[in-house]
């Protein structure tokens, strides 16, 4: 996961998570992913792509999964921005978060 993210992101791609400070360049981004013990899992909701065809988004729901299973932690939306190169090549500039929050018993 953290790979894939990687491979995808421009060097100084930002990622926002509640309650903490932005992480800004894939070290710092590498660094907290890799130090957490679950993982998000997003499904699409929307996308689309400027008129320039340069700069594009996607949001949807995410929930949180512990290997294979389901956390049952962790839910809300994301929002995702790419930009597109001279080769029309897709990177990810921006990832945020925004969690639900848990229901009230």
């Amino acid at each position: 996961m953290v790979n894939a993210f990687l491979d995808y992101s421009v060097d100084d791609a930002r990622l926002h998570r509640d309650g903490m400070m932005p992480f800004v360049g894939r070290g710092a981004i590498r660094n907290f992913l890799s130090a957490q013990a679950t993982t998000l899992v997003g499904a699409p909701i929307k996308s689309d792509v400027s008129q320039s065809a340069d700069l594009g988004y996607t949001y949807g729901t995410y929930g949180s999964k512990v290997g294979s299973a389901p956390s049952g932690g962790e839910r809300g939306y994301y929002v995702r921005v790419w930009k597109s190169d001279a080769r029309g090549k897709w990177t990810l500039t921006l990832d945020t978060t925004i969690p639900v929050p848990p229901p009230q018993k």
